[in-house]
């Protein structure tokens, strides 16, 4: 089980195809990525106080509105919001930032419904967000699967 930056770092790596030996950083190779799905987006692994103390910050574009909430109410309210901000500050600032958050799925069950993307066994090492539920899936599009260590 890893926290939360640590996962957001990995899963930044992972969409960007930064691990496969045919890795090239153009606007052709795109889809060279893998796709990452994460499961059990709702009780990610936090430590300390961050939950309460920790801000998200946006601005509206308007003088005087830099909108900031908290982790836990972006958690409570919309978790995707909180993965995909954090995924984007990790990605480069650059036109492909955005087109690589498209190789990225998140589900708030323990299961997904995606045909395309088999389930693990449970035998299967496997690291997770919650230690009880055991899943965080890391899938490549070609039908091998690829474990996060």
């Amino acid at each position: 089980m890893k926290p939360l930056g640590r996962m957001i770092d990995r899963v930044a790596t992972e969409i960007r195809g930064k691990t496969s030996p045919h890795y090239k950083n153009s606007v052709l190779n795109v889809k060279n990525g893998d796709v990452c799905v994460i499961v059990n987006i709702e009780d990610p692994l936090v430590t300390g106080k961050k939950l309460l103390f920790k801000k998200l910050r946006y601005h509206t574009g308007f003088i005087g509105h830099l909108k900031e909430y908290s982790y836990k109410s972006v958690l409570n309210h919309k978790p995707e919001l909180l993965y995909h901000h954090l995924l984007k500050k990790t990605m480069p600032k650059n036109k492909l930032s955005m087109k690589y958050l498209d190789n990225l799925i998140l589900c708030r069950g323990p299961t997904h419904n995606l045909p395309q993307f088999p389930e693990f066994a449970p035998d299967q090492k496997i690291y997770s967000l919650l230690p009880e539920t055991n899943f965080l899936e890391m899938v490549q599009k070609d039908p091998s699967i690829k474990l996060v260590d």
